[in-house]
């Protein structure tokens, strides 16, 4: 699998930590440029504001498995 991926976020969707922080927000229509960490086999990208957003994974066989509200864009 790329080490690279452009993902298209499908919904709205904000994700809050327990103390009801903003962790990050992201906007249907919005394209996220995802960067697998080796380690332990996860994209993310960032959100607006430059915060961390969790995309998807690799599973146990090297495929893609995104999170829901993703859509892998074509890299051209």
């Amino acid at each position: 699998m790329d080490t690279n991926i452009r993902i298209e976020v499908m919904y709205d969707d904000t994700v809050y930590n327990k103390w009801g922080e903003i962790i990050n927000k992201t906007y249907a229509g919005d394209i996220i440029d995802a960067i697998l960490n080796e380690d332990t086999e996860e994209y993310f990208g960032k959100d607006r504001k430059g915060r961390k957003v969790f995309v998807g994974s690799l599973d146990v066989y090297g495929k893609l498995v995104l999170e829901p509200g993703f859509k892998l864009v074509n890299l051209k």
